[in-house]
């Protein structure tokens, strides 16, 4: 939606009213180039990363440390690099597949973190969880965001992804992120136009992956409360009815494929194809050649849902990567098209 002069100048205004957009506390460590605090006695040695995860699979961590502050963030990875220790990055644990293997590096969960908010605009640090930015949203009466309601893990985690369902991306009201370059030693702010937005895709995920996302810019126009709050509530009831709480899984496995990069004869078989917002869903390919209920060792496809892949128990990094390829080989035999994991794998 094309904003309004109204808009814009509102926009300029809530922005250049608030301080530069580095925190005082990514300022202060930045400025002292030091860790303030004895980061070693925070990083926790042979920690598993089951329980950190909404799949419930992960092998131990050679280390382990929890990042509840930008500032912790660019402290725990000085740390890691002026010791020499390899680091991976996760955050609310969902789209994550986890080996489990030991695992030779520095875990670091980004865990929280703080929002402020003003006249249209709200900035949030990476580790707040999407759904307390989408609830801040929606009782300040700032529409945009309010159909990726009930989308599990964090803010960082949604702009690296490019968080989408029901017709909105995050993309769409960000403005920018302040970001962490482990190899520079500095913190940048770049422009959304910057990051390389696309469907379920982000630069972060390519030649942006050397940054850290600390914390976000977004604007919203306001709407009404209660139009945001009911709309909210019925995209998290459908979810309820496709992702039933408390069952481990990462959440929708593969992406959806864009409609338009497919063949017309594979579109002339998908009933109601204009309510997937120009999307052909993973599912119906999934559904078409018999995923629904199919069981790979300790997993297994919803019977109602072929993108919906359940760890049972005790299911293994090894039956996730040999589902996964069995699954886009079968796609890929029926409709010559390859599925993409949603879904990030970290070993």
């Amino acid at each position: 939606m094309k904003e309004s002069d109204g808009a814009k100048d509102k926009k300029s205004a809530a922005f250049t009213s608030r301080r530069f957009f580095l925190s005082p506390d990514i300022m202060g460590v930045m400025s002292s180039n030091t860790e303030t605090k004895d980061m070693r006695a925070l990083v926790r040695e042979g920690e598993s990363i089951s329980p950190h995860t909404t799949f419930g699979m992960g092998g131990m961590a050679r280390y382990f440390c929890e990042a509840e502050t930008p500032s912790n963030i660019i402290q725990f990875i000085r740390y890691a690099c002026r010791n020499g220790i390899p680091y991976k990055i996760i955050a609310g644990g969902s789209n994550l597949v986890v080996s489990d293997r030991e695992l030779p590096f520095l875990v670091i969960k980004v865990n929280g973190g703080e929002m402020t908010v003003a006249d249209g605009a709200i900035e949030v640090d990476a580790g707040v969880p999407l759904m307390s930015l989408i609830e801040t949203a929606i009782k300040n009466g700032y529409g945009g965001l309010e159909t990726l309601s009930g989308i599990p893990g964090s803010v960082g985690g949604a702009i690296y992804g490019n968080a989408a369902a029901y017709g909105q991306a995050i993309s769409e009201r960000l403005v920018d992120v302040s970001v962490y370059d482990p190899e520079k030693d500095e913190v940048n702010v770049m422009a959304a136009s910057a990051c390389g937005f696309g469907y379920r895709e982000s630069a972060f995920k390519h030649e942006l992956s050397n940054l850290v996302i600390l914390s976000a810019r977004f604007w919203f126009e306001k709407s009404n409360k209660e139009g945001l709050r009911q709309k909210s509530e019925e995209i998290i009831e459908k979810r309820k009815k496709k992702y039933i709480p408390g069952v481990r899984t990462p959440g929708s496995f593969f992406k959806n494929l864009l409609a338009d990069e497919l063949p017309q004869h594979i579109l002339d078989k998908i009933p109601n194809l204009k309510d997937f917002y120009g999307k052909v869903p993973a599912w119906y390919f999934l559904n078409e050649v018999g995923a629904r209920g199919m069981r790979h060792g300790g997993l297994r496809i919803a019977d109602f849902h072929g993108n919906y892949i359940i760890n049972d128990g005790n299911a293994t990094y090894e039956e996730v990567r040999e589902l996964a390829s069995l699954l886009k080989q079968k796609v890929r035999e029926k409709f010559g098209v390859e599925l993409e994991e949603e879904i990030r794998y970290l070993e």
